[in-house]
Formats: C-alpha cells, structure tokens, sequence
C-alpha cells in the first residue's frame, strides 16, 4: 500500500444477512440444496445491485458463514471487481484432502486500491478453526459421514487507508485465545455467522468492541437476525451502529466505521478530534 496514502476518516461496509434456514443443509446433503443455491445467490445478485445504485458504494462487503453456493467463485469474483469493493464471503462447505472445510473468500478487485471497477479479483481463502456442535452433528449425519478439516491461521489484512482488519467464522468468534492476537493490531473485526445464539454474539461484540479497542461487526444469516455493529464511541447512542433484530428478514444496508480517529488511539492514545471527545478510553495495559 502505497504510504503517501492518508487514513480515511471511515470505512463503509456493506452487510447482506441472506435468509438461509437450516434445512437447506439437510436429507443426507452435505452442502445447501439446489432451492436454497439460487435463493441465496439471487439474494447476493440483488444486494450488488442495490450497491451499484447506491450513491454511496461500500468498500468492503460482508456475506454471512455458509452463504455461497458451490461453483459461484467466479461468479462473485467479477461482482466484487464490478463494484471495486472488498468481499468477504462465507463459502458453502467444501472437501479437501483431510474432511470437510468450512471458509471465507476474500475477494480484493485486481485495480484495488485504486477506485473504480476491476474485471475481476483476486481471492484468498481462511478456513474455521472450531465447528460448533450442530455442524459436527450435520457432518456425521451426511452420506458418507465425513469430519471436519480445521485451520488454526489466523489472519490479519491491511487495507492500507481503510485500517487493518481480522475475520471469524462464527464459533471462532468465541475462541478466548485470538483477542490478545488481535489486540492493538486492528481497526476492525469481521465476523461472518450462521449463529442462533444472537444474543451471547451481541454482547461478546461489545465486549470485545472495548477490550480489543476495534470496531466489531457480526454478519449473521438473516434468517435467525443478529447482525450488529459497533464501535468504541465515547457516547453511548453512537455505539451500537447497526443491528438486526427479528428474524427471516432480508436486507442490504451499508454502515459506516471510524478510521481516522481510532488510529490515532491506537498509536497514542488520543481520543478526541478537532477538540471533541469521540472515543472511549483504551483498556487497561493497551499497548504495553
């Protein structure tokens, strides 16, 4: 990233919850049935649209755990290119040589960062380190049984003026053992989910909201609702950016982080900007 680039003063992010129930992993299947593979990917298909025709285009797109049917790759490569914004999707379940795989593509468009439409992108893949119970029970449930491939990686991804950013899939989200990582080395958490728990997601995203001094921002199916971003604010009604409550709701809706401002926080502990308190204090021990 070139160095002469000055931080943004926000991130926009585009959220795109798709409403996908359980059983469209169920009778013996181990990804989503053919019904639920062009449900979700017309859900995707209509978000795009909806951001192309926005006058304000996000930078990042967010797509839930679980979201992209198989062989939609290319296909949501050159969507994330059309619009020149970074993707960050979840994969539907896939095999490789040691079980089953559950993974996020990070789509990065080929003219990144420059803005404007590339003709495609480029993609990075990060696996789930922990499944939760009800995916282990679904993986010995499918003809044949098979078991889960886990990726202990950890990720963080510089995206130069827009922050430094790590992701989750779901149950990683509640592994105690990544926040001191993360600590003071990102702007931003990105947690994409296919959760029932909304609650427990809600508020471990505010917590780690102040202990890992980030902005935290949960993208969950839309079928059980629980999206919710936020963001280490001084005032309390600025804190909760987003949130979804009720569920089986579709929607696309574009939020907006602040950059700038915890940068500076980060590096040296100010909170304030243009003589105006913004952010809460950093934790107690942050950067030592």
């Amino acid at each position: 990233m070139p160095a002469q680039l000055a931080i943004a003063e926000q991130l926009s992010v585009g959220i795109v919850p798709t409403l996908l129930p359980g059983s469209a992993w169920q009778d013996g299947r181990l990804g989503m049935n053919a019904g639920a593979s062009e449900h979700a990917w017309a859900e995707i298909e209509r978000a795009f649209k909806q951001f192309h025709a926005s006058s304000d285009r996000p930078n990042v797109i967010l797509v839930p755990e679980v979201s992209v049917p198989r062989g939609r790759i290319g296909a949501l490569k050159r969507l994330a290119g059309g619009l020149g914004a970074v993707v960050l999707a979840g994969m539907d379940f896939q095999v490789d040589g040691q079980g089953v795989v559950n993974r996020a593509g990070v789509f990065i468009p080929t003219k990144w960062p420059e803005p404007g439409p590339s003709h495609s992108a480029r993609s990075i893949f990060v696996g789930k380190t922990y499944p939760s119970e009800d995916e282990l029970a679904h993986l010995s449930s499918v003809v044949p049984p098979q078991v889960f491939s886990s990726d202990p990686t950890l990720w963080v991804f510089d995206a130069g003026p827009l922050g430094r950013f790590g992701i989750c899939l779901c149950f990683d989200f509640m592994d105690v053992d990544r926040p001191p990582l993360y600590r003071g080395q990102i702007h931003h958490l990105f947690v994409l989910a296919h959760n029932k728990d909304i609650g427990s997601f809600a508020h471990l995203a505010e917590s780690l909201c102040r202990t890992i001094y980030c902005n935290v921002v949960v993208c969950n199916t839309g079928w059980y609702g629980g999206s919710v971003a936020i963001a280490p604010y001084f005032d309390h009604n600025r804190r909760p950016i987003f949130q979804i409550l009720g569920n089986q709701l579709s929607t696309a809706q574009v939020i907006k982080l602040p950059v700038a401002v915890l940068d500076a926080a980060i590096r040296d502990g100010t909170l304030e900007q243009d003589g105006v308190r913004v952010l809460k204090a950093r934790p107690p021990g942050f950067g030592i």
